[in-house]
């Protein structure tokens, strides 16, 4: 086989994509012909110089910095709703209800909600999906009962009337309807942070 042939060859050759029969008789060339081996060599050292320095594909990383970006989105509106809500619900309290119905029914909740967010910062701690969604959850159930544990005791001991009790409290909070629309509220937002929660670490890779 003559060397112009074998040049040509040389890149299935490397490639390894010709026949066995072709490869055959390139190899017993390259054996033969020093001129044609070296193009070999040549030719071989620069496939390889071309794969260790090709850049890797940006695909990955624009994909991955656009869900991170969702991410900061969802957890930015989660934080503005919470705010809002909390601003209504001091609102409504000091102007219309100083019996503590909306401090229980929105205040007390959202409030939980937003200090959940902190969690959301500690996500690369845990090792999966399944873990963060679950510890936010608890997080979010601890902070609503002792933010109701607070909110008994400032209407206990810092509301101006006489002889406030806690008993007198807690059957306030169900004659008013502030224990089962609180529940219902906060059961809702639990749910919430659930999808949530479960999304925000879906978009920034725990699988």
């Amino acid at each position: 086989m003559k060397c112009e042939i074998i040049e040509d060859l040389l890149p299935l050759y490397i490639d390894c994509v010709c026949s066995a029969e072709t490869r055959e008789e390139v190899s017993a060339h390259l054996n033969n012909c020093e001129k044609c081996k070296k193009s070999y060599l040549e030719m071989d050292f620069t496939e390889e110089k071309l794969k260790v320095n090709k850049p890797a594909s940006l695909e990955p990383q624009r994909f991955s910095m656009i869900r991170q970006w969702y991410a900061s989105i969802l957890q930015s509106i989660l934080l503005l709703v919470s705010f809002g809500f909390i601003t209504i619900g001091v609102f409504l309290e000091n102007n219309f209800s100083p019996n503590g119905f909306y401090a229980g029914v929105i205040v007390v909740p959202f409030t939980a909600m937003l200090l959940t967010q902190l969690s959301y910062f500690f996500l690369h701690l845990y090792k999966n999906r399944r873990q963060f969604v679950i510890a936010t959850i608890l997080i979010q159930a601890l902070f609503t009962l002792c933010g109701y544990a607070f909110a008994i005791d400032y209407y206990c001991y810092f509301v101006p009337s006489a002889d406030v009790t806690k008993a007198f409290v807690l059957s306030t909070l169900l004659d008013l309807g502030i224990f089962p629309a609180g529940l219902i509220v906060c059961l809702v937002l639990l749910l919430t942070g659930f999808f949530f929660s479960n999304k925000f670490a879906q978009y920034c890779g725990k699988d």
